[in-house]
């Protein structure tokens, strides 16, 4: 019981009650991720998490001809190649001698660092991982895409980011995430 010498202000009572709601309500499917792919008992919302990631997906206009050369100035390789998928799809069917060499990259990139995961020209990357048994649920998985939340249909916590935050990925294999809000 909290116990108080003066009286509350509405905005003191409304913080401490919300505080309480929040720690007393079971944990939604995004937490319950989130909470294992942190190696914690639970995730609350609104608190700062570094997670482990399950899968990252990459795609030849975001992919390698954006991360590797961020990479490569590190001095470092991808953290896992098991626990990447390389989708070629936005440059496909080439057009021009640009997304040629696109793809041209994003294949030599793929051998250099041991990626097994690669579907060349099979589809929009998005259809592709759930169709070849990439996702499960579950499972805690950044793409770079903005589209990459679909993944959420097959049960997993999926996100899409940019090629810097990618790169970070690649090379340690964690990332931070802000438990989200629920609406119940």
């Amino acid at each position: 019981m909290l116990l108080v010498s003066q009286p509350l202000t509405m905005e003191e009572f409304c913080y401490i009650f919300q505080q309480n709601v929040k720690d007393s309500l079971p944990q939604t499917l995004a937490q319950k991720i989130i909470a294992k792919a942190a190696q914690i008992e639970e995730a609350r919302i609104g608190e700062i998490e570094i997670g482990l990631v399950d899968l990252a997906m990459i795609h030849d206009s975001g992919g390698p001809r954006r991360v590797g050369p961020i990479l490569e100035r590190l001095g470092v390789g991808v953290w896992d190649p098991e626990k990447l998928v390389v989708i070629t799809d936005h440059y496909v069917p080439t057009f021009d001698a640009d997304s040629e060499a696109i793809l041209k990259l994003t294949r030599s990139w793929v051998q250099e660092q041991g990626v097994t995961r690669f579907h060349d020209e099979e589809g929009i990357c998005h259809v592709v991982l759930p169709e070849n048994g990439h996702l499960r649920p579950g499972m805690f998985v950044v793409g770079g895409d903005s589209h990459s939340t679909t993944g959420g249909a097959f049960g997993c916590y999926m996100f899409g980011i940019g090629a810097t935050e990618m790169a970070g990925v690649l090379a340690t294999g964690k990332i931070w995430i802000r438990v989200p809000e629920t609406i119940r």
